[in-house]
């Protein structure tokens, strides 16, 4: 038997001859395909075709919709270099610095890397070395200190309360 079919039904649905082999073994000789059998087959091989495109589909669309593993990190405005170009600072002076001088790095992993290649002493920003920063909405989280940051044409601006004796930075993209 085959999953419940027995030679004699294959035997009236198939033209062919069953033979034993002294061993055991069954020897089918296929001589003639019904033309109502051979049109199931070919109504399952197109239903069949039709099922594995569909699921090919769903595949390719499923993997372009989640071929990311952090979204946040990829729409990350921050992400990059960038030159501190001015520092305002309360009631202090300006301080107004060359590009290249302090440098922010800002990378996907959640790393801020800072080089201060000039001397400077200023509390209020970050000195040389790893941080750690995140982003929430308007505000960049760095060292557990929240900051608020935007956008003035390609500058990025990061301050502190400034209205109340606290910092405002300008940063340029470095190239």
């Amino acid at each position: 038997m085959w999953g419940g079919l027995c030679f004699k039904h294959v035997r009236d649905i198939f033209d062919m001859d069953v033979s034993i082999l002294p061993n055991g073994i069954y020897l089918l000789e296929i001589r003639q395909v019904s033309e109502k059998i051979m049109k199931k087959i070919i109504v399952q091989h197109k239903k069949l075709t039709a099922m594995k495109n569909t699921l090919l589909v769903i595949y390719v669309l499923f993997s372009v919709l989640s071929c990311s593993s952090n979204d946040e990190n990829n729409n990350n405005p921050l992400i990059g270099s960038w030159s501190l170009v001015k520092l305002e600072s309360g009631f202090s002076e300006t301080l107004n610095f060359e590009s290249g001088e302090i440098i922010w790095d800002f990378q996907q992993n959640g790393t801020l890397s800072v080089l201060v290649t000039g001397s400077i002493a200023n509390s209020q920003i970050v000195s040389s070395g790893n941080h750690s920063y995140s982003v929430a909405g308007d505000d960049v989280i760095i060292d557990n200190q929240r900051f608020d940051f935007h956008f003035e044409n390609s500058l990025l601006i990061i301050s502190d309360s400034p209205e109340a004796d606290g910092f405002r930075a300008e940063f340029v993209k470095n190239q």
